[in-house]
């Protein structure tokens, strides 16, 4: 099962399901929607086994499954929260 990931109106990210790649963004699955982290300047997500994310300020954040390397972080440690990538701030 893949989660599933919302972002409410005040800017919180959600997700529920499973987390057997770590694309959740916490440490244990969930049934009903549960927030990751506390930040509140999230605009976008978008997951699959691993998950991708942009804040407000443009910074791309990334977590879950880096086998390859795909998380963009020049290593390939699964991250189980979300980790930046990189400096820039120009994502869209």
């Amino acid at each position: 099962m893949r989660p599933t990931f919302a972002i409410k109106r005040d800017g919180t990210l959600w997700a529920w399901g499973d987390i057997e790649s770590r694309e959740v963004g916490f440490d244990d699955s969930s049934d009903v929607p549960t927030q990751v982290g506390s930040d509140s300047d999230w605009v976008t997500v978008v997951a699959s086994a691993a998950s991708f994310a942009i804040k407000r300020d443009g910074t791309l954040w990334a977590w879950g499954n880096n086998e390859w390397g795909n998380l963009g972080l020049g290593d390939r440690d699964d991250r189980d929260t979300p980790t930046q990538v990189g400096h820039d701030c120009d994502w869209a």
